[in-house]
């Protein structure tokens, strides 16, 4: 942390979460107890349980999130050039030294930790750095983290440990962004020589060395004994993908040595009623309910705005969750920096929902259209509430994980219900809304959205971000774009005695410290 110039610090605060909505679960239902101190045992096989797994753990493929099941199967591999620590919300070096910006807001410096190297002995150095970034631009790869690399305008490699980079805008903010897109790092040579196979064994400067995938079961590694931070405790890691959250609360609650991602509140407060350990984070964002704009009936305001006033967000809780999520009033938490309470999603009027759908249906006929997801109850919940306007019917697609997410990034859907969550805005909250944006499913477009992010982080003064924020919730509830259905945390549950000493994003354990055993 000490490394860290006090710029660059103080651009990362800028954008975080304080620490009193940290790690330690604050009022959270579920009570966190955590394991956020380092120990255990020496030695032992680990086995992270998450959701479907991406197409491959390419940097090109992967979201810096736990929620995205992405999150840990990246930092295995490819470790991090910076993170952003869950409990403090603050950027944290990796296996880079710093981030700054110099005299001009638009140049920074990266500084890289002299001698690491990749698995394959080639050189974790600058030119590595500048190679894979370059590569997230090319839109034949297709990559998700395109956009963060396409603000780059020039890089150049002073030194093997320097990276000089010029930003095509000035933002105040350039860590958090590289920090939550562009902190995973694969050997170019490796990139090189395998292509497209590259996914199928990835090589990094991680704590671990990929041995073998499973495809939609599990991933294998082994101890990188040379891993710049010393060798992690393991002897093994296992990454399973198991897309029911139910069958990974199961597998955790009756297996050992095990940490398992969760989402539903109250599987959290029941298993830990029953004595499990669940680490939270507090995070902004929750479940949603997109809709696709390029697509009827949601290509038409009218009806978009109807079913954004049948909703009301404190039934969902209770009903869904049993009262055990946040009951959201915007898109950012109470505990956030960005919360502005007179912002709010607007209340429940029937009356005037039936109204728009009414003049919908003389226009262009009944209402129909059907929600994928892969837990049915939120989406029956959905299916019923829409359904008490007249002339709306809805069709409620249970698919598997894997394919509902692929739905997701290629449009085919109509409404979907996915969920974010972010402990800091850039770089998912912005990907969220922007035109084009990897995670704007339902092609949502805002010039006003659009512009905000460049002149948000133009400023290091949080109260010009917070107003800035405040003005693109207006015009996504002014839209009826997304909506925010339930604020739900980041939740692990840990067997006894598995430890894991630090967690980044919104809930990826740092797998090189982790340990079994008491």
């Amino acid at each position: 942390m000490t490394d860290l110039t006090r710029r660059s610090i103080l651009a990362a605060i800028a954008l975080s979460t304080p620490p009193a909505t940290g790690a330690c679960g604050g009022d959270d239902p579920t009570g966190s107890t955590g394991a956020a101190k380092d120990g255990g045992a020496t030695g032992g096989t680990l086995t992270y349980v998450t959701g479907p797994e991406p197409v491959g753990p390419d940097p090109a493929n992967l979201q810096i999130t736990a929620g995205s099941g992405h999150g840990g199967r990246g930092y295995a591999v490819f470790g991090m050039l910076l993170g952003v620590d869950s409990e403090k919300g603050e950027v944290v070096p990796g296996i880079a030294d710093s981030l700054e910006s110099t005299t001009d807001p638009a140049s920074w410096t990266l500084k890289l930790k002299d001698g690491v190297k990749f698995t394959d002995g080639t050189p974790f150095d600058a030119e590595a750095v500048k190679y894979n970034w370059e590569r997230h631009t090319d839109p034949k790869l297709g990559s998700v983290q395109a956009s963060i690399a396409g603000r780059i305008k020039s890089m150049k490699a002073s030194d093997a440990t320097t990276l000089e980079i010029t930003l095509k805008e000035p933002p105040a903010q350039w860590p958090s962004p590289v920090a939550g897109g562009l902190t995973f790092i694969g050997s170019p040579k490796a990139l090189k020589d395998k292509g497209k196979e590259f996914a199928g064994s990835p090589v990094g400067a991680g704590p671990f060395i990929f041995e073998s995938w499973r495809r939609n079961d599990a991933v294998e590694y082994k101890p990188n004994p040379d891993y710049y931070a010393g060798a992690p405790k393991l002897e093994h890691l296992t990454i399973r993908s198991v897309p029911d959250e139910q069958q990974r609360a199961d597998t955790v609650t009756s297996g050992s040595d095990m940490i398992a991602r969760i989402t539903n509140p109250q599987t959290a407060a029941d298993l830990k009623t029953n004595g499990a350990t669940v680490h939270v984070v507090d995070v902004s964002g929750g479940t949603t309910f997109i809709m696709n704009f390029q697509k009827a009936p949601f290509d038409d305001a009218r009806v978009r705005e109807a079913l954004w006033l049948t909703f009301d967000h404190k039934d969902y809780n209770e009903t869904v969750f049993g009262g055990n999520a946040t009951t959201p009033t915007n898109y950012f938490a109470e505990g956030s920096p960005y919360f502005t309470p007179e912002v709010k999603f607007p209340e429940p009027d029937l009356a005037k929902a039936q109204q728009l759908i009414d003049e919908y249906t003389k226009d262009k006929g009944s209402v129909s259209f059907s929600i994928q997801t892969q837990q049915p109850g939120p989406a029956e919940y959905l299916q019923q509430t829409f359904q008490q306007l007249k002339g709306v019917k809805v069709k409620v697609e249970q698919l598997a994980g894997p394919t509902r997410v692929g739905n997701a990034f290629s449009g085919n859907f109509v409404a979907s219900t996915p969920g974010i969550q972010v402990v800091t805005p850039a770089p998912q909250f912005h990907d969220e809304f922007r035109t084009g944006g990897s995670r704007n499913f339902g092609k949502y477009s805002s010039e006003v959205v659009d512009k905000a992010p460049a002149e948000i982080e133009a400023s290091a003064d949080l109260d010009e971000q917070r107003k800035g924020y405040a003005k693109v919730r207006e015009q996504l509830i002014k839209d009826h774009a997304e909506m925010i259905t339930a604020r739900v945390n980041g939740m692990d549950v840990l067997n006894e005695g598995v430890i894991v000493p630090q967690w980044f994003s919104d809930g990826i354990p740092a797998l090189d410290r982790a340990s079994v055993g008491n």
